[in-house]
């Protein structure tokens, strides 16, 4: 029978704390935050220029996602900020409200981890929210084979730019793709290499303070 040395002792002793500490570390990571969401990564509001009831507010959700995966909502709990509160302000419970023209971030903290969306202010109300042009045509062999997209909010004294802010998909990406910023791709397929063009539908997506404001742009690929 072998009788342990206490050299040889402390050393098990070392490797089972290592191991004790290895594994509580790994179920304290699992159910920590690893990151957070908000209900929009950008949002649209009009100031209507600080006039009482056409100041415009949105209320964002802030969702905390474990290593583990469990999703909680936060947003009474979560620390809320804005970056420019002289162009919008955010409350305790996530309520953004527009004060002047610009753009703004705001922020949600739990757990250590931030969620952020950007705020849009415009002077005036929002009429309209459209994808320019409407309607494309790719060429995969002669060109062109991009289109820039714009995806623009029409006011009542004139129009906003707001494509880096919007999120934008396409329906079909064997046929055209989209990036983030709303640059499409078109791409060679079967059906344009025999001589039939293709048809993509691009969708730009943002929020405004009475929900989702979307728009498309039909696009056609050939092989010309």
């Amino acid at each position: 029978m072998r009788i342990l040395t206490p050299k040889f002792g402390l050393i098990l002793a070392a490797v089972f704390a290592l191991s004790f500490t290895a594994c509580g570390d790994f179920f304290v990571s699992a159910g920590s935050t690893d990151h957070v969401t908000l209900s929009a990564t950008a949002l649209v509001l009009s100031s209507n220029s600080g006039v009482g009831s056409g100041v415009e507010s949105k209320k964002l959700t802030a969702t905390a996602v474990t290593v583990g995966g469990t999703s909680t909502d936060v947003s009474s709990t979560a620390t809320w900020s804005s970056s420019s509160p002289a162009i919008a302000t955010v409350d305790s419970t996530g309520t953004v409200t527009a004060v002047a023209a610009g753009t703004a971030t705001i922020s949600a903290k739990s757990g250590g981890a931030t969620g952020k969306a950007t705020v849009i202010v415009v002077a005036s109300s929002v009429g309209a929210f459209n994808v320019t042009p409407t309607s494309v045509t790719l060429h995969t062999t002669t060109g062109p084979t991009t289109q820039q997209l714009a995806a623009i909010v029409t006011l009542g004294g004139g129009t906003v730019d707001v494509s880096k802010y919007a999120t934008w998909s396409s329906d079909t990406t064997t046929v055209a793709t989209v990036n983030s910023v709303g640059l499409v791709t078109g791409v060679a397929n079967l059906n344009n290499i025999l001589g039939t063009a293709s048809t993509a539908t691009v969708t730009a997506q943002i929020m405004g303070a009475g929900g989702l404001l979307q728009a498309t742009s039909k696009i056609s690929v050939d092989s010309l």
